[in-house]
């Protein structure tokens, strides 16, 4: 019983810590095609 909980709390906290990447790699990406817009501004001026 005690075993279980323990697992599940380390699902939680995996899923946790996968939601958190994921965030950052999103703002990443932005920030990514964001430069390349900049960028490409710059080329056109």
């Amino acid at each position: 019983m005690l075993n279980m909980e323990v697992k599940e709390r380390e699902t939680d906290e995996k899923l946790a810590e996968r939601k958190q990447r994921n965030k950052y790699r999103s703002i990443d990406q932005h920030f990514d095609t964001l430069n390349r817009k900049l960028s490409f501004m710059d080329y056109l001026r």
